[in-house]
């Protein structure tokens, strides 16, 4: 293990309380925190179609603001915000938790249409596919 928890981040209240849960728990246990954000195509939705450079600028103020609302509660902590593509956002988490001690992931709340469906799609892959133990936080 590499000595360090990682929390997804996706701009969503969610990923916020996912974070600042692994921050409660980086704190307990003495260990720094990463806060990752996977770069993907969804990210071009939210940004200005005539600026492409806009995208990063707002994935980069994403992070910034998760940082800063974990930071609040815990400001000793050593927090580190790390915006990461090239693939698709669980390849990419998995990728980054592969030597922590903790993948630390949020579940929105989701109208249930199947009893066995109530994670996202990136929270049960990363818990079918990380090499770290994973933690679902859920939003509530």
């Amino acid at each position: 293990m590499a000595d360090y928890l990682l929390a997804a981040i996706d701009g969503s209240a969610p990923s916020i309380a996912a974070a600042r849960w692994a921050a409660d728990e980086a704190t307990r246990h003495g260990l720094p925190l990463r806060l990752v954000h996977a770069q993907t195509w969804l990210d071009d939705l939210h940004a200005d179609p005539g600026q492409p450079a806009d995208v990063r600028a707002l994935t980069t103020r994403m992070l910034s603001d998760a940082k800063q609302a974990v930071q609040v509660t815990r400001p000793s902590l050593e927090i580190r915000a790390e915006l990461i593509g090239g693939g698709e956002p669980v390849d990419v988490l998995v990728d980054a938790a592969a030597d922590a001690d903790l993948l630390v992931v949020g579940r929105r709340r989701r109208p249930h249409h199947h009893v066995g469906m109530r994670l996202g799609p990136v929270a049960h892959a990363a818990i079918h596919h990380a090499q770290s133990p994973v933690a679902v936080v859920p939003h509530d």
